[in-house]
């Protein structure tokens, strides 16, 4: 019996997301899973690149063989990637998983990183008491 998980909606949302304490950038990934008969998820892997080729093709199986992250649970939907550099563009997949195995790839979604970032640390810092 083949176990079939659909993945409905893969997004970003705006810049409006708030990074985890300590962490400049980030980028926020969320999505919406659903299932057809007989095929619930345990969970979700997230596939990242580059650039899209890299990810792979919506509908087929992930370019890659080993996912960039995990979300092991069918009710969390969404993910923190806190390992994004300033500038950066980068793409993001989505597969579903079960005990049968990863669903086809997801629509790819992609994301440029704010080139800003805090100031450096100040030096020379100094004191005179009177």
């Amino acid at each position: 019996m083949h176990k079939t998980v659909l993945l409905l909606a893969l997004a970003i949302p705006g810049f409006a997301q708030s990074c985890p304490t300590g962490v400049v950038h980030c980028t926020s990934l969320s999505w919406a899973a659903g299932t057809t008969p007989g095929g619930v998820a345990v969970g979700f892997h997230v596939w990242k690149g580059s650039n899209c080729a890299a990810v792979g093709t919506p509908g087929q199986p992930p370019a890659q063989t080993t996912p960039y992250a995990t979300v092991a649970s069918p009710t969390v939907v969404a993910y923190t990637d806190t390992n994004v550099t300033a500038g950066a563009t980068v793409c993001y997949g989505l597969t579903a998983y079960n005990g049968y195995g990863d669903s086809p790839l997801s629509g790819e979604v992609s994301a440029t990183t704010p080139a800003f970032s805090v100031p450096p640390v100040p030096t020379a810092l100094s004191a005179v008491a009177q």
